[in-house]
């Protein structure tokens, strides 16, 4: 082999092993993007360099444009939120006894309502933090939603039922669980067929409280579910239901800020099953399989 030759090889390897080392360090901040830290940057002089910075600047705005219409939007609500409270409380002397049952609903409604914005709000403010989440009773809250969603499911003529599940306690923002099981119910609903079963349940390993809303509709194929969280879409398998593709989207972001997440998977025999993974009230070790 050629002097020639042999740097030219040399040359060659140098090359390579530079352009693996661009290669490794735009992966890490591609990566980091795709879990949602746009804080990683990579030098102008950098494979992509300028141009994988701007994105991050462009991915940090967009956040913070979405924080900001999610903490504007929830604070403008809470007053006329508020203003209904009262005067839901101020009808009670001229509610005939057979009709407080039906206003002390509408009330813990309104109640739920201001738990949620809340919740919002600090999902805004960072994606949720730490100090911010409480213990949850799973079994309550599942049938808090049974209750108050079962008179809707019956017009529709599908049956809502809950498998009993006492014990069991996750970790989230307040009222965080709540809304989520609410996206999934109404997601649900929109495809079950009269005669059917929305069934919700929940399920617990030593660091992890999975709730389940399992529904007998069509199902989704893999490419819709992959995609079902993010914003505005909708789907390709019924484009022709109401909606503007936000509920699981807002769901994901929630279940984020509690530090868990959400899945869609096949249900065993059809259907969809809609899973909200939490962490147990106790637990301090990430298991994150699914």
């Amino acid at each position: 082999m050629t002097y020639v030759a042999l740097a030219l090889l040399i040359g060659l390897i140098v090359a390579a092993l530079v352009l693996a080392r661009h290669v490794r360090r735009l992966r890490a901040v591609l990566v980091g993007f795709t879990e949602g830290d746009y804080r990683l940057r990579l030098p102008s002089s950098a494979l992509l360099g300028t141009s994988v910075n701007v994105l991050g600047d462009r991915l940090v705005e967009l956040r913070d444009s979405q924080r900001s219409f999610v903490a504007d939007a929830s604070h403008q609500l809470r007053n006329p939120l508020v203003a209904l409270q009262l005067r839901l409380e101020n009808l009670e002397p001229h509610v005939r006894p057979e009709g407080l049952g039906k206003m002390e609903s509408a009330l813990r409604e309104a109640t739920r309502m201001s738990l949620i914005l809340n919740a919002l709000m600090t999902m805004a403010r960072g994606e949720g933090r730490a100090d911010a989440r409480q213990p949850v009773d799973v079994a309550a809250v599942l049938e808090d939603r049974m209750a108050s969603w079962r008179p809707i499911t019956a017009v529709a003529g599908v049956d809502l039922l809950i498998k009993p599940c006492t014990g069991l306690w996750a970790t989230a923002l307040p009222a965080a669980v709540d809304q989520i099981l609410d996206v999934f119910i109404d997601n649900a609903l929109r495809v079950s067929p009269a005669g059917s079963t929305i069934q919700l349940f929940a399920e617990a390993t030593l660091h992890q409280v999975r709730l389940f809303c399992r529904d007998e509709g069509p199902g989704m194929n893999p490419a819709d579910a992959a995609r079902a969280c993010e914003r505005y879409w909708r789907g390709t398998q019924r484009r022709d239901t109401d909606g503007a593709g936000l509920g699981l989207a807002i769901a994901a972001g929630l279940a984020r800020a509690s530090d868990g997440w959400i899945a869609l998977n096949p249900a065993p025999a059809s259907g969809t099953d809609a899973v909200l993974v939490l962490r147990t009230a106790q637990s301090t070790v990430d298991d994150r399989e699914v």
